[in-house]
């Protein structure tokens, strides 16, 4: 084994079936690599192996949300901070190819790992299985369609069943919603629906948020320039999360119907010289400041830290 250094810093490449770790010193120099399993040992004998070669200050895991998901709660758990100590000389870090462009008014969406457990994860879990449900639903109704009359008794019973889980779902997904975004969920045009896919997207801790631009650029709703000779005019960004942009898309859809405010906004931004679609991404992107300022404070009550 290599000589224990102070502080060191490792780095993990998740498989799926195996994780590959390397550890370097402060000055960037390779202590040792070594492949393990993925399992409840192998993470524990990954970690003794990172703490052989001297006290871990900062370990970099790839695909926290996927591969590396169970690699990242196994330490949580067990007395390591989230994120690391400070380095006393931390090795500068390449951006990532997605990163290297200008930022302007855009925002960094980078921050720490999105946590697997909690009421969020709850949230995410049951939106998936209602989306099952519900793709279920329309297949059996697909399949009903032309022959209502003659359809076989286990088509119909099928129909019924895929009916009564999409009821259940709903209502454990308002419940938990209710309770984890009230705030979030009594802005107009957000339900519950739209407040959940908010809460996925930002994660369960509340300071992965670290600003309304880079909650912006999480959700595609960031404005980047698209300026041609004289006519000056911005665009939303084409990354993050194409689920919450759909959601805001959808709300400022039933703002634009419902709302006197909003309509007043269209009347004098047309009257400026701007389209539907330009006035619309406007609109997302005043939405986002709601939406973050209403989200924030949720997840922190949630989590109780309001006042720290």
């Amino acid at each position: 084994m290599a000589q224990s250094t102070a502080f060191v810093i490792g780095g993990v490449d998740t498989q799926g079936r195996s994780h590959h770790a390397a550890v370097i010193d402060e000055a960037g120099r390779i202590l040792g690599s070594a492949e393990f399993v993925v399992s409840t040992a192998g993470y524990r004998r990954l970690l003794h192996w990172m703490r052989g070669h001297g006290a871990p200050s900062k370990v970099g895991v790839e695909g926290t949300g996927t591969y590396g998901a169970g690699l990242c709660r196994f330490p949580a758990g067990r007395g390591c901070a989230r994120g690391g100590g400070r380095s006393p000389r931390p090795a500068p870090a390449a951006p990532a190819r997605q990163d290297r462009r200008p930022r302007r008014r855009s925002g960094c969406a980078l921050g720490a790992r999105r946590d697997r457990d909690g009421v969020v994860e709850s949230i995410r879990a049951l939106r998936t299985a209602r989306s099952g449900a519900v793709k279920a639903r329309s297949a059996a109704l697909n399949a009903l369609h032309g022959m209502v009359v003659t359809a076989p008794a286990e088509l119909r019973s099928a129909i019924v069943m895929a009916e009564g889980e999409v009821k259940e779902l709903d209502a454990a997904l308002s419940q938990l919603v209710r309770r984890a975004a009230p705030r979030t969920i009594a802005l107009r045009a957000i339900g519950v629906d739209h407040a959940g896919q908010f809460l996925i997207t930002a994660g369960e801790r509340p300071e992965r948020l670290r600003s309304e631009a880079a909650f912006a650029h999480l959700c595609g709703a960031a404005p980047i320039p698209a300026s041609s000779g004289r006519t000056r005019r911005h665009r939303l960004h084409r990354s993050g999360d194409r689920a919450a942009n759909r959601a805001l898309h959808l709300a400022v859809v039933v703002r634009l119907r419902c709302c006197p405010r909003a309509r007043r906004y269209v009347e004098r931004r047309t009257a400026e010289g701007l389209s539907k679609p330009e006035i619309r991404r406007c609109l997302k992107r005043y939405l986002v400041r709601e939406v973050f300022q209403t989200l924030t404070a949720d997840l922190r009550e949630l989590h109780g830290l309001d006042g720290i």
